[in-house]
């Protein structure tokens, strides 16, 4: 079973840094000829504001995620104990994946409040 694990993983891989590729390439094209329709004084002052305030929130959400992931770690070192060796695998794999949801809701939920606390200002 893991003689064919490891050539499908690589394939997934290889194709999915091609797609990324691609991807990027057209979306640059798309992000200048959104550019060139701005007018000057929408470049200046939109662009910078939302940059600035997507970067506090791309920190919020990386933080919140190794928060989680790290208290799913946690969470799976405790309950490994009791179990047998063959299940604690697919118990640290759910507690990590729990535990990184759970704090990208969390991220979710701050930006929803802090966005609202901007729009009443």
């Amino acid at each position: 079973m893991e003689d064919i694990l490891v050539p499908i993983g690589v394939l997934a891989i290889i194709f999915g840094c091609i797609y990324k590729l691609f991807e990027l390439f057209v979306g640059r094209k798309e992000r200048i000829m959104l550019i060139e329709k701005l007018q000057p004084e929408q470049l200046s002052h939109g662009v910078a504001g939302h940059l600035k305030f997507s970067t506090y929130f791309t920190t919020l959400r990386t933080g919140c995620l190794m928060l989680g992931i790290g208290l799913g770690l946690v969470a799976g070192y405790c309950i490994d104990p009791q179990t047998s060796y063959e299940s604690s695998s697919i118990i640290y794999a759910a507690s990590v994946l729990i535990g990184g949801g759970l704090g990208l809701i969390a991220a979710f939920l701050t930006e929803l409040k802090l966005n609202k606390k901007k729009e009443e200002e």
